[in-house]
């Protein structure tokens, strides 16, 4: 009979060969994940050599994981290595955790000039010569900062391939080189306030004079004010701008005749003293919750002329004497042809987004792999990763970046031989994979994707080894991270914090060991606060932290009941939101003295029944006769206002107040008001977002602030939206 020793150690034994039998299972499974069917010139990954890493795996795992890096980076990793490493060579060009709107922009443009002309890289003839090589450039960049990805985008990809693919040689002699060295920075006008998706709608006009030889570029009305156009607020000094074609006595009986949506260049700014020209609005889209190195801005044409030549004529060409000409028969033709050749741009987004998820994934399976928790008995514990909870989360991630990559990296491919050939078989195999269909759904995709990567995340108990970590955002707090919040004190060069959930906040030592790493983190370099109590209560204690003197950005969400007493004594502060669960005056009058501020956001928690929320306000503004009061005094720099909550008392915005505003949100259920709009000296834009549940009175007042705001001097956009609630 078998002893009980002996039989332990057979049991031990064979768990460590079903544990064994169970790895290399995994392994042949991926590896045939791995496998080519096609073949090919480039050197690929031998399955076989994938399982043999899983038994080298001190060794093997490195080359394994370098030989899969490089495949997947392609025939263009030399160049997409080139712009990693001259990032890495200066750190000038970092972009820090935090910094202001206008900080950004400016690192962003210095990035992209950088990139250019110390670097050496001309993305607009690589896009020209191999679009392949261009879309490799534009991940990589966008991997030093997103926001320098996309305003790369804008420069080449919209501005340089509108002139590439709608001009003809007079436009690339005249343009090419400025556009390439970025001596001519532009912008890509098509989307206008009330159309986006139906570019035929565009309601911008382009009249041609024939006695000067001219077009006149004119914006009828505020919906045909072009909208969210990147470049435009700052660095842009050419737009190409989409607009109807109008030529006079061409039509049926003498009237003006239609020729569908055409391109032109417009010079907007001075090229030696970037002064906005004569007939031309700009005005700033502000912050953004993302992408603040990109200056959005909205373009508004006053009779603007420019040369006949300005018209890029690619599929269409007006003579001197006021004749149209174009090898397409009809309008729908000529639209078809001029949409077709933008393709690029929408290749270029899903391209781009994949790389989004990529970082995201890897810092989430890398996470999950590293962390421990739990285990047999006795024995050491396990990854986290070997939770199937948590592979469901990760891997259809996993899985989903694999699958996106290779299919982006087919559709710019076939772009590039499209580009290359101008062969029609391949031109269709490229419309025929919908990349504008795979540019909407992508991004959709990865958006999830990123917040199921970071829903996986908690504490680690080997915080405390993470010494040089800048970023620690969107993790979860309960007890089981007590331990690691007390090793928090170590992360002394932390920059940005965010807690996106709390739990089991019962416990007073669980929130003394939280408030007390806090408290110690914001002595240190942390320059960016977010909480999300999750309705725990958490918050109710943030009147016990000592003042945070300098933080920069501070998100308080869930259930605040007051404004924290030490918010007055924050003066480097430049970005506030507060989710309260009351509103009163005397809040706004000590916010109002913050020196830097330059974004506000407050939101009302709604209670159960509506009467409760307005029993509240109205008790929190007995002493300013029922008004929520915005005091002329203080608010000297903020740019961005917004109020949300189901029900919004009457707003009164007193002469002189927030000079520097420029754009003001609400979002409401019932709204008493608002009173003074015009007292709002820089005021731009106006955003109301209304329930589609709100009563007749609040639609009344809807109309008296639009009409207000019609009689401003700026004369403000006023952009009024539903939500569904």
């Amino acid at each position: 009979m078998a002893t009980a020793a002996s039989r332990s150690g057979r049991r031990g034994g064979d768990e460590e060969d079903d544990e064994r039998t169970a790895a290399m299972r995994r392994l042949r499974v991926l590896s045939l994940q791995l496998q080519d069917p096609s073949p090919s010139s480039e050197a690929g990954l031998a399955p076989a050599a994938c399982a043999a890493a899983g038994r080298r795996r001190a060794t093997g795992g490195a080359d394994a994981a370098a030989a899969l890096a490089a495949y997947l980076r392609g025939r263009h990793r030399d160049t997409q290595a080139r712009v990693f490493e001259f990032f890495l060579s200066r750190p000038d060009l970092q972009t820090p955790v935090e910094m202001s709107t206008a900080a950004h922009r400016e690192l962003c443009f210095r990035q992209l000039c950088a990139l250019v002309r110390e670097a050496g890289v001309r993305p607009l003839s690589l896009m020209a010569n191999d679009p392949a090589e261009y879309f490799a450039v534009m991940e990589a960049a966008g991997g030093a900062d997103i926001s320098l990805g996309v305003k790369l985008g804008v420069q080449y990809s919209l501005w340089g391939g509108s002139i590439i693919n709608l001009g003809t040689k007079k436009h690339r002699d005249r343009f090419f080189d400025g556009i390439d060295n970025l001596d001519y920075p532009g912008c890509f006008a098509m989307t206008e306030l009330h159309h986006g998706s139906n570019v035929q709608a565009l309601q911008t006009t382009a009249t041609f004079d024939p006695v000067t030889d001219e077009f006149i570029i004119n914006t009828p009305n505020d919906g045909a004010i072009k909208w969210w156009i990147g470049n435009a607020a700052l660095h842009g000094k050419f737009a190409t701008v989409f607009a109807r074609l109008i030529l006079p006595l061409q039509g049926k009986g003498g009237d003006p005749a239609d020729m569908g949506i055409h391109a032109f260049i417009v010079p907007i700014r001075d090229l030696d003293t970037n002064a906005v020209l004569p007939g031309i609005e700009i005005n700033d889209c502000g912050h953004k919750i993302g992408l603040n190195g990109v200056d959005n801005g909205a373009l508004r044409f006053r009779s603007v002329r420019i040369p006949r030549d300005n018209l890029l004529n690619r599929f269409g060409d007006v003579s001197r004497d006021g004749k149209y000409t174009s090898s397409l028969p009809t309008i729908n033709k000529r639209f078809a042809a001029t949409l077709g050749e933008l393709v690029g741009g929408r290749v270029g987004i899903a391209y781009s987004s994949v790389g989004i998820l990529k970082v995201s994934v890897t810092i989430a399976v890398r996470y999950a792999l590293l962390r421990q928790q739990f285990g047999p008995p006795k024995k050491p514990e396990i990854s986290v990763l070997d939770y199937q909870s948590h592979q469901h989360k990760l891997m259809p991630m996993l899985a989903s970046s694999y699958a996106f990559h290779f299919a982006t990296r087919y559709l710019v491919d076939k772009y590039s031989e499209m580009k290359k050939t101008n062969d029609e078989d391949v031109m269709a195999d490229v419309h025929s994979k919908n990349p504008s269909g795979l540019g909407l759904w992508v991004p959709i995709a990865i958006s999830s994707g990123n917040k199921t990567t970071r829903l996986g995340l908690r504490f680690t108990e080997a915080i405390s080894r993470m010494i040089a970590l800048q970023t620690l955002s969107g993790i979860g707090i309960c007890k089981s991270s007590a331990g690691a919040l007390a090793d928090m004190h170590n992360l002394t060069k932390l920059k940005k914090l965010s807690i996106y959930n709390v739990k089991d906040f019962d416990s007073k030592n669980l929130s003394h060991e939280l408030l007390s790493a806090i408290e110690y983190l914001t002595g240190c370099s942390l320059k960016s606060l977010a909480i999300d109590d999750g309705f725990t209560g958490f918050l109710n204690l943030m009147d016990s932290l000592s003042t945070p003197k300098y933080i920069h950005t501070l998100e308080l969400s869930g259930e605040l009941p007051r404004v924290p007493k030490w918010i007055s004594e924050l003066q480097n502060l430049e970005k506030l939101t507060l989710s309260l669960t009351s509103l009163s005056t005397d809040a706004l009058f000590i916010i109002a003295q913050l020196p830097v501020l330059f974004s506000l956001a407050f939101s009302v928690s709604a209670a159960s029944q509506d009467h409760g929320v307005m029993e509240i306000l109205t008790k929190n503004t007995m002493n300013s006769g029922g008004k929520i009061l915005i005091p002329s005094d203080g608010f000297h720099s903020l740019q961005l206002l917004r109020f949300s909550a189901p029900l919004l008392p009457l707003l009164s915005f007193l002469d002189g107040a927030m000079p520097k505003l420029q754009r003001l949100e609400l979002r409401f259920r019932i709204l008493e008001g608002a009173h003074g709009v015009e007292n709002l000296a820089s005021l731009q834009q106006v955003l109301l977002r209304v329930s589609q549940q709100a009563p007749e009175t609040t639609k009344v007042q809807v109309s008296d602030i639009r009409s207000s705001v019609s009689l401003h001097p700026n004369r403000p956009t006023v952009v009024v939206d539903e939500y569904y609630g």
